[in-house]
């Protein structure tokens, strides 16, 4: 029960309250086991709070409580988004003397650390470790060496990833086609991407919302407004219900590329269908309406927010004070600063960079 009560805080991100707990339970006589510490772990380690998290490792040791390798895997992912890499081969050897194998899971958190960090070479050594232990690489450790290729611009070797998993007899999924869609669009080879998309419906593959945004983005970056109406048009046809994403990729390639109508036509259509409910959203608009010096109609949209039930953040507002300063209402803008310390959302430095531009210029 204390166990059940411990994993639910701690996915709800009450780690503090999960050790209180953890004490209580110690306290009535409760001994604590290797799940209640490595959800507790596991919590830290996504807080970033590592040394924490290895400090409550040293405690099971004390207590006689053996970690298992559910405890030793989190910890090398805390470890390796932290760039700890020498406690991470501290830790794995410490495995290696209480002869606790890393799993498959385990290594597929070490080849993503690597790739995250560009690290590609110290990935494929993992690789070739997995191999020699008989825990043969699946599509999760594929498609993420191919995505820490893409970081780094290699995209011959992200594509010899695609087919090295062929014949091994891994089929790509929709992950391993978005993961190379989204390397061509940042190498702005769109072209490549589009390919990508054509091919995927040749094996069979389901492009899901995800590859769509991707791919929409990239035309956009590329001023090929034309395309992505035709993208998102085929995203609809074929099922793909867009995203909050999805709304933001649109709307401010609309804003920046100046097609303010119809970005204010497909904000009212997300609108309706209930998906355009976001402060990001609200913010990109206002902006675009700014720069486009239709200052009324921002300020109509930023008026309604508290009505809309949203809650205008620093940057929704200094998006607002930049319109103001652009129309020379300096008085407006400095009044809307006195509001944003009043009601808590404190102005940073772009806010007090955007108020002293406007200044200067009026």
């Amino acid at each position: 029960m204390y166990n059940t009560i411990i994993d639910g805080l701690c996915k709800t991100s009450n780690t503090s309250m999960a050790l209180k707990l953890l004490r209580k339970m110690e306290k009535l006589g409760c001994k604590p086991n290797a799940i209640t510490y490595t959800s507790i772990i596991d919590s830290l380690c996504k807080e970033r709070r590592v040394d924490h998290a290895l400090d409550l490792l040293s405690v099971m040791r004390v207590k006689g409580i053996p970690p298992n390798v559910i405890t030793y895997t989190t910890l090398l992912q805390g470890l390796g988004s932290s760039s700890r890499w020498e406690d991470v081969e501290r830790l794995l050897s410490e495995m290696g003397a209480r002869k606790i194998s890393p799993d498959l899971h385990t290594y597929n958190i070490l080849v993503d650390a690597y790739c995250k960090e560009g690290r590609t070479k110290n990935a494929l050594d993992v690789i070739e470790i997995m191999i020699e232990k008989s825990l043969p690489p699946d599509v999760i450790t594929y498609n993420t060496l191919m995505d820490g290729f893409c970081l780094t611009g290699k995209m011959d070797r992200a594509l010899e990833v695609l087919n090295i998993m062929r014949r091994n007899g891994i089929a790509p999924n929709c992950n391993s086609y978005t993961i190379l869609i989204n390397g061509y669009c940042k190498r702005q080879e769109v072209d490549e991407a589009i390919k990508l998309l054509r091919q995927m419906s040749v094996e069979g593959l389901k492009p899901v919302v995800e590859t769509y945004n991707t791919l929409m983005y990239g035309l956009f970056q590329m001023g090929r407004q034309n395309e992505v109406r035709n993208l998102f048009h085929e995203m609809i046809k074929k099922g793909n219900k867009p995203t909050i994403i999805t709304c933001r990729i649109l709307l401010n390639g609309l804003c920046k590329n100046q097609y303010m109508d119809e970005a204010i036509s497909f904000f009212r259509m997300m609108e309706c269908k209930g998906i355009g409910h976001d402060i990001q959203i609200h913010t990109i608009l206002i902006d675009g309406l700014c720069k486009n010096r239709k200052l009324d109609e921002a300020r109509n949209i930023f008026d309604k927010l508290p009505w809309r039930g949203l809650q205008p953040d620093v940057k929704t507002d200094t998006t607002m004070i930049k319109g103001f300063c652009q129309e020379g209402l300096l008085e407006e803008a400095k009044v809307l600063l006195s509001r944003m310390e009043v009601s808590g959302c404190l102005p940073d430095s772009v806010t007090y960079n955007t108020i002293i531009r406007g200044s200067l210029l009026n």
